[in-house]
């Protein structure tokens, strides 16, 4: 996730079991989207913030089903 090399990430997230649940990773770790271009600890653009917003990105539910998911000794 700090090289932003989503591809690497969603592989790395199929083999643990992750699926699609693969881009809430750098939401959830790093604060920032899958697509983010900031850099790290850099302040979400408008655009990300509709995105988020618009899609509804950062909900309970969806962080939920990611943490579950996700093996016990992360």
């Amino acid at each position: 996730m700090c090289t932003f090399d989503n591809i690497k990430v969603k592989e790395i997230a199929y083999r643990m079991g992750l699926g699609e649940h693969y881009r809430y990773l750098p939401l959830l770790f790093m604060y920032r989207t899958i697509n983010s271009t900031k850099p790290l600890g850099g302040k979400f653009s408008p655009e990300e913030v509709s995105y988020i917003k618009d899609n509804d990105e950062m909900n309970l539910e969806k962080m939920g089903m990611l943490t579950e998911k996700l093996p016990a000794n992360m």
